[in-house]
């Protein structure tokens, strides 16, 4: 790790570091150099990649890393949205993807930073309104999952760039319609349901 870290961020991480090792399997390693790294911008940290360690929960110490940008806790045994996530208001891409998520909290609409969110291989059935909150929002990962239905709110997300989904013709009319209108505001909708 560069020098350039501010002293309470490396102490912040090594506390990080051991409370994670205590709660990877005992047939796991910690992964020293590989699952958990840190990009660093102008000193800040930027990128905290959490994936592929079988976690359940994050310690609330992550606060203290208030420049996280991107978080990735793709692959880990999350069945809830860990809490301390609604502090870290600078993410730009938060990666829940191949989790056991059945439920997004409505608080997710306060992370105004968001272009990315990556929910894909979850067990959700749908989405709360507040999601039309992320004004930014450019891409929605959401295949491999059981959606039935979208919030309208989605189509006050101007920005929505394309959202990725698998779905039958058996979806709500009012699902159809809704992303029949974020593609006439210019969305791309990613059918991976017709790749299978």
């Amino acid at each position: 790790m560069s020098s350039s870290l501010k002293k309470d961020q490396l102490k912040v991480l090594n506390n990080l570091r051991e409370i994670l090792s205590q709660s990877i399997p005992l047939e796991m390693d910690f992964p020293t150099n590989k699952k958990v790294y840190f990009v660093e911008s102008e000193g800040d940290i930027v990128t905290l990649a959490l994936n592929d360690l079988s976690l359940n929960s994050l310690p609330e110490e992550i606060v203290e890393l208030k420049e996280i940008v991107v978080l990735n806790l793709a692959n880990n045994n999350f069945k809830k949205v860990p809490d301390v996530i609604q502090k870290l208001t600078k993410l730009s891409i938060l990666d829940l993807a191949f989790n056991q998520l059945d439920e997004i909290p409505k608080w997710i609409g306060e992370l105004k930073n968001l272009r990315e969110l990556r929910l894909n291989n979850n067990q959700l059935y749908s989405l709360p309104s507040s999601v039309g909150s992320l004004s930014i929002l450019r891409r929605l990962f959401l295949q491999s999952n059981g959606i039935h239905s979208l919030p309208f709110e989605l189509l006050e997300l101007q920005l929505l760039e394309e959202i990725h989904l698998d779905f039958r013709s058996t979806i709500r009319k009012s699902t159809k319609m809704l992303l029949s209108n974020l593609e006439s505001n210019g969305c791309v909708i990613r059918n991976n349901y017709n790749r299978r």
